[in-house]
């Protein structure tokens, strides 16, 4: 599985984009830095594949968050940079 944020920092939105090697549940969580859930962004079923999407993150405050993507049988987090 892998993960990649682009771009990073980013001020309004970023993408994300992912790649499932087998059928899971998938969850899309972010956190901050005391490991506050600010927003769960996605949660569901999906099979194998390449996904993509934009996340609007204009609400956030200026700082550092954790994007964490969730599968049954693996996690993968990466650092999100917001800027103003």
């Amino acid at each position: 599985m892998t993960l990649a944020v682009n771009p990073n920092p980013a001020e309004s939105f970023i993408n994300i984009s992912y790649n499932l090697t087998e059928t899971s549940n998938v969850n899309i969580f972010v956190f901050d830095l005391q490991s506050r859930l600010i927003q769960q962004v996605h949660t569901g079923l999906q099979v194998s594949g390449k996904y993509q999407f934009d996340l609007n993150i204009s609400s956030l405050e200026a700082g550092i968050y954790l994007l964490m993507l969730q599968t049954q049988t693996n996690t993968v987090t990466k650092k999100i940079f917001v800027s103003r």
